[in-house]
């Protein structure tokens, strides 16, 4: 039935229990796994919780184009003009309580998002970021590419009080990024 932790909050002790074994749902793009893409995966989770309902999202070699299952509609509408906020990131969101490993050699395992400098100017790819962790997170043996947009990974959700990070063997890689207005 699980593990208990126990944790010191405002001079109390609580203890939790929590799930031993998290949930798993893998991506290949071979269509061989629970998904072909990691948006899909992402948003199949809808019960998460870092202590009771844990995920991981086990990814397999190949190259994630992070943007893919997003309309063009879809990515002007992250124009920062709106300001920052949960929904107006575009690009892979890892919930609370949701982990993404990379299975097999990091090198093979490839999140990337693009969006053409003259197609996009710099109020929608400031909103644009490969990865967004909001909450308790671990991401594992992935390189994460970014090009001409914001970050290869989003971390600084200030409505997230409390959230621990776990970031293992994983490269980042910004090409050409330019925030600029002049690029």
């Amino acid at each position: 039935n699980g593990n208990v932790i126990g944790r010191f909050q405002d001079g109390a002790f609580f203890t939790e229990r929590f799930a031993s074994n998290p949930h798993i749902i893998t991506v290949k793009k071979d269509g061989t796994g629970d998904f072909t893409t990691l948006k899909a995966a992402t948003e199949s989770i809808t019960d998460a919780d870092p202590v009771k309902n844990p995920y991981e999202i086990h990814i397999f070699p190949g190259t994630y184009n992070t943007l893919e299952g997003y309309s063009d509609a879809e990515i002007r509408a992250a124009d920062i003009g709106g300001g920052y906020t949960e929904n107006s990131m575009v690009g892979v969101k890892l919930k609370d309580g949701v982990s993404l490993i990379g299975i097999g050699n990091r090198e093979s395992i490839i999140l990337t998002a693009e969006l053409s400098m003259s197609d996009y100017g710099i109020g929608v790819r400031g909103n644009i970021s490969t990865l967004n962790l909001q909450g308790s997170n671990r991401i594992e043996n992935l390189t994460i590419m970014a090009k001409s947009i914001r970050y290869c990974v989003h971390d600084d959700f200030k409505y997230l009080k409390r959230y621990t990070r776990v970031v293992r063997n994983c490269a980042f890689i910004p090409i050409g990024m330019s925030m600029s207005s002049n690029p």
